[in-house]
């Protein structure tokens, strides 16, 4: 009896030790196995998105490989590209032509509808090119860039008219290749708010000719914004609107209720929702209040309104330069005096004169006054903010 006893327990015991050691051995063999397949299927996602053919894609469906320029706004029907010189960025292995599908459309008030056109500038590894591309009304697609050789390329694709002129829609990109990691964010971010000469107003033909504002005779990407950013390698923001004004304009609204909007021009009720931090902020505002006989007092009021508007909006800790004299008098000192008013260049608020140009259409800068007047802004920033 007491030999099938310790028969029995032998028994038990062995069975017991094959049990533990399949157990032990058979779990970390699974996991291992299956970290292996989603390792395999993450590689095979890679290699899928890096083969050569003929693609297009949804604009809004590749947001993770674009970079975006300003204000804009991801939307079921696209990229909504309204602001001026805003647009995007990619980087893409491509061979043959890269085809850009927008959609555009007039700002319609109740006093009527503006013109539709729409200009955009590309630039392609850096470069601008020579082309503007319009879009008169409605969908189109246009080729923005050629290669005869198959490569790695940067295009960058910005909008050249005011919102106030018209409005669009960047849909789709088809191109054979595959993109490539979104382009880097740059150290810097300048955020410009502004009137007509932020907006490039008339700065593509001289004073005197006929219809200085509308989308043909302005370009925002050759304005002192746009090229102050270059010239600083910023990466930048225009939130402008020809005749606006901080106190009085010629629009029935002021610049509290545009720079709160998402697209004022769009929407008057959607708010903007910050997407970005901007280090610097310009703002080249008073021309339309001097011309509106806006008084001191109600000048300064809202001059510091505007001011703390910014940096409730960004932080506090945002610095702020506020520039004048482009188009004359522009109320330069109420602007001063409400800088001081609230700390001055201690508070890191900051006066900048601007020299003043008026051969363009409508006595605004023309391309030259602006690329002068970029040269002293940027120069007051890198010695004012940049290198303290």
């Amino acid at each position: 009896m007491k030999r099938i006893l310790a028969f029995l327990l032998s028994v038990i015991l062995c069975v017991s030790l094959f049990a533990c050691s399949g157990t032990a051995n058979d779990i970390p063999q699974d996991d291992e196995n299956n970290a292996n397949n989603e390792n395999n299927e993450n590689n095979e996602n890679e290699e899928d998105k890096k083969v050569i053919e003929d693609r297009k894609y949804e604009l809004k469906d590749v947001t993770d490989s674009l970079k975006f320029l300003g204000r804009n706004t991801v939307t079921t029907n696209g990229i909504i590209c309204d602001h001026s010189a805003s647009g995007i960025e990619f980087c893409a292995y491509v061979e043959g032509d890269v085809k850009l599908s927008v959609s555009v459309s007039a700002r319609v008030t109740p006093s009527g509808a503006y013109e539709s056109n729409t200009y955009y500038t590309v630039y392609i590894d850096g470069v601008r090119q020579e082309k503007r591309f319009n879009v008169a009304s409605g969908e189109a697609t246009l080729t923005i860039a050629s290669f005869a050789e198959g490569g790695v390329h940067t295009i960058r694709i910005l909008k050249q008219t005011e919102s106030q002129n018209s409005l669009s829609v960047l849909k789709k990109l088809q191109f054979k290749g595959y993109f490539e990691a979104a382009p880097a964010a740059k150290d810097l971010l300048i955020e410009f708010i502004g009137d007509s000469i932020t907006s490039g107003y008339g700065n593509l033909c001289k004073n005197g000719a006929a219809n200085p504002g509308n989308a043909l005779n302005q370009d925002a990407t050759q304005t002192y914004a746009f090229m102050t950013a270059e010239k600083l390698g910023a990466d930048h923001s225009l939130v402008s609107y020809s005749g606006i004004g901080v106190a009085k304009g010629w629009p029935d609204f002021l610049m509290e209720e545009f720079f709160t909007a998402d697209s004022y021009c769009r929407s008057t009720s959607t708010a903007y929702e910050k997407s970005f931090t901007p280090d610097i902020v310009v703002i080249n505002l008073g021309t339309n209040d001097n011309t509106k006989g806006a008084t001191a007092t109600t000048f300064m009021t809202k001059a510091k309104a505007l001011i703390n508007l910014v940096r409730d909006t960004y932080g506090k800790d945002v610095k702020i330069v506020w520039v004048a004299n482009m188009m004359g008098s522009s109320m330069q000192t109420y602007a001063l005096k409400a800088i001081n008013a609230l700390g001055g260049e201690d508070n890191g608020l900051y006066m900048c004169m601007l020299p003043q140009e008026q051969t363009g259409g409508g006595g605004h800068p023309s391309i030259a006054g602006h690329t002068a007047a970029a040269e002293v802004l940027a120069n007051f920033i890198q010695e004012k903010i940049l290198s303290e």
